[in-house]
């Protein structure tokens, strides 16, 4: 890791690509997921790691690219809620409503994501 420790990722051709060069990581993954579905997990998965490395900025910004290129009901309310989430740390409270909300405009779901928004929300 690079001495500011954001954490790295191996692509399939073998290079190292660092989480903060997210324009970089973006554009490969557009080249080479085979659907917005998989491009939508692999950038929401991207959040996951760059939220459990503190990276909350990246965090959210993969998370809204996620939310960006998918149509699906499911995706779409994870994409929500983590951002929603990332608001509430921030103390943005109102932006994290809004978050919520427009999870709340799709088809509902009966996963944790979906008890956990209606968690959050009140």
């Amino acid at each position: 890791m690079p001495e500011n420790d954001v954490p790295s990722i191996t692509l399939k051709n073998g290079e190292v690509v660092y989480l903060d060069e997210c324009r970089r990581i973006i554009d490969y993954l557009k080249a080479t997921c085979e659907n917005s579905g998989e491009l939508s997990e692999n950038l929401f998965g991207l959040s996951d790691v760059a939220g459990e490395s503190g990276l909350y900025d990246l965090c959210a910004l993969y998370a809204r690219e996620a939310l960006d290129c998918t149509d699906e009901p499911d995706m779409k309310a994870k994409c929500c809620l983590r951002l929603g989430q990332l608001k509430e740390k921030e103390e943005a409270y109102g932006d994290a409503i809004s978050y919520y909300s427009e999870a709340f405009s799709l088809e509902p779901g009966k996963d944790d994501t979906w008890y956990l928004l209606h968690n959050n929300l009140g």
